[in-house]
């Protein structure tokens, strides 16, 4: 709910970036879509709300690079079933 809460305030106006897309991109024709979005991510509120959608998960990200590690350096045992349970 928070990270909802913070990505909905943390929008911008929509024909402000409707206006930075027409720079950006002069090409597109965005007449007849609706557009949402940031004209920049270098403020606090939109930055408060990167880290509440990304903060959540670090601990997994962590755990994941540690088991990776573990299994390319070759600590955790692996068991060859193909040799132990060989028929002859």
């Amino acid at each position: 709910m928070i990270m909802l809460t913070t990505f909905t305030f943390t929008l911008d106006d929509s024909e402000a970036v409707r206006a930075g897309l027409r720079l950006l991109r002069p090409e597109y024709a965005l007449d007849d879509y609706m557009v949402q979005g940031h004209l920049t991510i270098f403020t606090v509120r939109i930055i408060f709300a990167i880290l509440a959608m990304t903060l959540p998960i670090g601990p997994t990200m962590v755990a994941i690079f540690v088991i990776r590690r573990a299994f390319s350096s070759g600590v955790l045992i692996v068991v060859n079933f193909a040799s132990v349970y060989s028929v002859g």
